[in-house]
């Protein structure tokens, strides 16, 4: 029954060419989900409102079109229904791939409690974040120069080799905690990305607690809250976590 769907999808959805993505090309056909934190599948290609619901890593889908704006066009048979809607390209991947990328943990060197995720393979480059230990990411790829090709939700980068560990599901997690208490008592907008000015609608109450997973250059706390991931000002929260950019962060 299952490739029945799939087989009437392939021939009632639209095909268009799609976009190179900067790890792999994506084209219309079937996808698998690959976001370990839940993908949100969403009614219009913005992240305005709630997503209609969200779906784990695994899920089969098929990809209508790819656009340069980093949304995907999807078509989702669920529960005997199809449904149509968007997904950030970022967290799919080709079926023919399989689950083939290893999911990987942060572990920072012992003089140290965090590690530089570059935005080139050199200790040279700018950095993404700084990111503590036991943040997950996904491996693309594991260069011969010493670095390992990874990604963090939309956003691709560089860990030092020595610095990634296979992930065991049952190990508890090392990273930091923090709570909510914002300035104004109003509580604080949690900004879905770095410089994207897209913040989750609701504010996050004070007394929420947050899970802190590293630090931008821009001082902001990379934090996850009930699965959201996002960004926080670093006075909005109690302890404040803090990390210093010196010249071993490059």
């Amino acid at each position: 029954m299952r490739r029945l769907i799939i087989l009437s999808l392939i021939l009632l959805c639209s095909v268009s060419s799609a976009a190179a993505d900067p790890y792999f090309d994506l084209t219309p056909g079937p996808v698998t989900t690959l976001s370990q934190i839940g993908v949100g599948f969403y009614a219009e290609p913005a992240f305005s409102g709630e997503p209609i619901f969200r779906v784990g890593p695994g899920v089969d889908m098929l990809l209508r079109d790819y656009s340069d704006t980093g949304w995907a066009s999807v078509c989702l048979p669920l529960n005997d229904s199809l449904y149509e809607g968007y997904v950030r390209s970022a967290t799919l991947v080709m079926n023919d791939y399989g689950l083939g990328w290893d999911v990987v943990r942060i572990v920072a060197p012992e003089d140290s409690e965090t590690v530089p995720f570059y935005q080139e393979p050199s200790e040279d480059a700018e950095v993404h974040g700084l990111y503590f230990t036991g943040v997950l990411m996904n491996l693309y790829e594991v260069q011969n120069d010493g670095f390992c090709r990874v990604a963090m939700g939309e956003t691709v980068g560089y860990i030092p080799t020595g610095s990634l560990f296979a992930w065991d599901s049952c190990e508890a997690s090392e990273l930091p905690a923090a709570v909510i208490t914002s300035v104004s008592g109003e509580g604080a907008m949690l900004e879905n990305a770095a410089g994207s000015g897209t913040p989750v609608p609701t504010p996050y109450p004070d007394g929420t607690e947050v899970t802190v997973l590293g630090i931008s250059p821009d001082g902001r706390c990379h934090v996850m809250i009930d699965g959201h991931t996002g960004f926080l000002q670093q006075h909005e929260l109690q302890p404040v976590p803090t990390v210093a950019y010196q010249d071993d962060s490059r």
